[in-house]
């Protein structure tokens, strides 16, 4: 099992110690170079929401062809930490079960 975070945040350097291997990148295009690099291998990715929000589009085409895709964890930065994670899920289950779902906040 591979383990790799992919990040902007120098925070997130820290979970090398727990043996995720690290990609500090800058641009969305890099990003996306790291998720390719390990979608031939059973990988858990740890990556930046604001990141992963500008890259999933693109990555999206790739991943739908995979018949075991890595496991891919969304978390928020530290400069950002709130997180819209819950309404995109919201969102998902609405369109699986085929009615808008009631949310009380």
């Amino acid at each position: 099992m591979h383990l790799k975070v992919i990040c902007r945040d120098e925070v997130l350097e820290a979970l090398k110690y727990l043996g995720f291997k690290i990609a500090l990148v800058k641009t969305e295009s890099e990003a996306l170079k790291e998720f390719l690099k390990e979608l031939d291998k059973e990988s858990i990715i740890v990556v930046e929401e604001e990141l992963f929000d500008k890259i999933k589009d693109k990555l999206r085409m790739y991943l739908t062809e995979l018949k075991h895709p890595p496991y891919i964890v969304i978390i928020p930065n530290s400069k950002k930490p709130t997180t819209h994670r819950l309404k995109d899920l919201y969102e998902l289950m609405s369109k699986a079960v085929g009615v808008k779902l009631k949310w009380s906040k």
